[in-house]
């Protein structure tokens, strides 16, 4: 990507990542990387990120325990997958809509004593209801301005005491 009008001198620091246009087993966010503390100088300036790969076929069950939420509504269970790459997936069960992923991104923390994630969505999906409790889903969407957002919760065998709105403004909690 190129970026025009970076002040000389200006510190910056950079996120990339790299998505699936096809949903696996794991989710869409296949790669990410970031480098901080690059300081523009006068002419051309090239940034290389290294790249991890963060998709795997299932959560590493030593370490990432998945625990059922509700959504805003109350009368769906929802689960949060944590894996020991430092992606989380946040998927409705195949009761509610084929398994579907509905919030997709990075977490910080450590998921086997109580504490707090650091969550970074990067990709929600909207769904509607109607009066007769048929759910219509859109497309996904990329988050443009991902912000980390402390996420307190309990751990009793897998992830309790949890709550995060989502930014397209579910909340799911347990």
């Amino acid at each position: 990507m190129v970026f025009d009008d970076i002040p000389v001198g200006a510190v910056i620091s950079i996120d990339a990542n790299l998505f699936s246009l096809i949903s696996h087993s794991y989710g869409y966010h296949a790669f990410t990387g970031s480098k901080s503390n690059v300081v523009v100088e006068a002419g051309q300036n090239v940034v290389n990120i290294e790249m991890t790969y963060i998709g795997k076929n299932a959560p590493d069950a030593s370490s990432s325990p998945s625990s059922p939420l509700n959504d805003q509504f109350g009368n769906n269970v929802y689960d949060i997958y944590v894996y020991d790459t430092g992606k989380y997936n946040i998927m409705a069960p195949s009761s509610v809509s084929a398994y579907r992923i509905v919030s997709e991104g990075l977490y910080e923390g450590d998921i086997n004593s109580n504490g707090t994630l650091k969550l970074k969505e990067y990709l929600y999906q909207n769904y509607t209801r109607d009066g007769s409790g048929t759910m219509t889903w859109s497309d996904y969407t990329f988050v443009d301005y991902p912000q980390t957002v402390d996420v307190p919760y309990e751990i009793s065998g897998y992830i309790t005491g949890f709550t995060f709105t989502s930014a397209n403004g579910l909340t799911y909690q347990f």
